[in-house]
């Protein structure tokens, strides 16, 4: 196990940081659409 974190690059936690960042992102702008498309939805249906 340590001699996979030796053979780690310098910037691989900076890479993470980033990555994850891009993940939560995508899931918010998911989010809102999903929540755009039930709003127009119950919009529909209640009409």
């Amino acid at each position: 196990m340590s001699k996979i974190i030796r053979s780690l690059p310098n910037d691989y936690t900076a890479l993470l940081v980033e990555v994850k960042e891009r993940v939560r992102s995508a899931q918010y702008e998911a989010l809102k659409a999903v929540n755009k498309e039930l709003i127009a939805l119950y919009w529909v249906l209640a009409n």
